[in-house]
């Protein structure tokens, strides 16, 4: 079961700390075009918000609460910003991926089909079908506590989100308009 992550913001509430957008970590690959191609959120919530709020701006598509950096939502999120806003998150019986096409790393060789001058055709900097997927993180399922639903914000009605739950009490939430089917989805293949 996959979900795209692509061309949003993804934050994070550390230990209190609000961190938006959260940016890729040190360690994060070289890639072909290395600045972030997601929109930008309010200022407001940039800032950090009390409570909620950061929910309802619909350009945080992914959000990490934890008491700590190490903890595996904010690893997510951190290993989500490497793909600077073309993540896929993909969930299989034994893990939680996190991922984006190998293509885009600087030191991936270009494969696209060449035109009549030579010049690549097509975009390296999106999805297509048949791509390698570069594996940027992933936690074992053993990890993970759960698979839910949740809504979170202010606004009415509030916006959706696929909550994952982890063993070491940080929370990870995806922006889905739909969640119930995937929550779904994942439960049956995870049990």
């Amino acid at each position: 079961m996959v979900l795209d992550v692509k061309w949003v913001c993804l934050g994070s509430r550390v230990a209190g700390v609000v961190t938006v957008p959260h940016l890729p970590g040190a360690d994060a690959p070289r890639l072909v075009e290395d600045r972030h191609r997601w929109r930008l959120p309010a200022e407001l919530i940039a800032n950090g918000a009390p409570g909620g709020d950061w929910a309802d701006d619909p350009a945080i598509g992914c959000w990490a609460e934890a008491a700590h950096p190490q903890q595996d939502a904010v690893r997510v999120v951190e290993a989500g910003a490497a793909g600077r806003g073309l993540v896929s998150v993909a969930v299989t019986r034994r893990r939680l991926v996190v991922m984006f096409p190998r293509k885009l790393l600087a030191d991936a060789p270009d494969t696209r089909p060449r035109g009549m001058f030579g010049r690549p055709k097509g975009n390296r900097t999106d999805w297509a079908e048949g791509d390698i997927p570069h594996i940027q993180f992933s936690v074992p399922q053993d990890r993970i506590a759960g698979y839910h639903t949740a809504l979170v914000g202010r606004s009415i009605p509030a916006p959706r989100f696929l909550a994952v739950t982890f063993t070491d009490g940080s929370v990870l939430f995806i922006r889905c308009d739909k969640p119930d089917p995937h929550v779904e989805k994942i439960r049956a293949l995870t049990t």
